[in-house]
Parts: structure tokens; C-alpha cells; sequence
């Protein structure tokens, strides 16, 4: 969990934190209308996160079959989320632990904690020499 604010941690939940990061920068302190269901792919929201994830946050969203406007918050914790975006993808390209928390300029603990919602096996150690 990165601890983002309100309606994003919500996203981060259902499609993920770089989703959430996404939409915090393209609408964050704006109230931005989600609707119940999206028929233009040239949608902010299909365009921010793609259909699939456009689609389930509309799903999730919509209240009766109707969208709504929601405020997307400024993301207090936005640096964070990003680091934790950036370990969880090198993470998924199985870089070692210790390039991943020199890269990254965090501790080997901090690389197993923010992956440990990953289901993957983490290199342990270096690859070089």
C-alpha cells in the first residue's frame, strides 16, 4: 500500500498504482467526471489508464448506472508512490535487490517491503562478477 490520498489509494486498489499515479497527474486538485460507462476512446480516462482499466474504474465508480464528479486529489504522498512505482517495475524485470535499492537510493528492506504485494521471487543478489 502507498498510502496515497482518498479516491486514488481507491484506484490504486482496484487497477494499480501506476494508474493512480496517472490520473493524480493528469486531474489531481480538479474535481474530473467519471462516468458510469465510457463510449470514446478519446476519454481523458481511456487515455490517462487505457480501456481496460478506464472501464473498471468506471464500473467501480458509478453509483445506479449514473457517473459522477469526483476530486481527484494532489497526491500529498506522490514522490513516495512513484519510488514504490519505480521498485515494483524493476522488480517485475528481475533486477537484483541491491541495483533495485541503489537505483532507487532506499534500503534492500524498503525493495522486499514494497514488493512483497508482488507474488514474484526477488534476486537476492547481485548479478555482477
Amino acid at each position: 500500500m502507498s498510502n496515497l490520498p482518498d479516491i486514488l489509494q481507491e484506484i490504486e486498489d482496484l487497477v494499480g498504482l501506476s494508474a493512480a499515479i496517472a490520473i493524480a497527474d493528469a486531474k489531481g486538485g480538479t474535481r474530473a467526471y467519471i462516468p458510469a460507462k465510457i463510449s470514446d476512446n478519446g476519454h481523458w480516462l481511456v487515455a490517462t489508464v487505457g480501456r481496460e482499466k478506464a472501464d473498471k474504474i468506471c464500473a467501480h465508480f458509478a453509483v445506479n448506472g449514473q457517473g459522477d464528479r469526483h476530486l481527484i486529489p494532489m497526491a500529498g504522498n506522490l514522490a513516495t508512490a512513484r519510488k514504490h512505482n519505480a521498485i515494483r517495475k524493476m522488480v517485475d524485470e528481475n533486477t537484483p535487490i541491491d541495483i533495485i535499492a541503489r537505483t532507487a537510493g532506499c534500503h534492500r528492506r524498503t525493495v522486499f517491503r514494497v514488493a512483497s504485494k508482488e507474488p514474484q521471487t526477488l534476486p537476492l543478489f547481485d548479478q555482477e562478477g
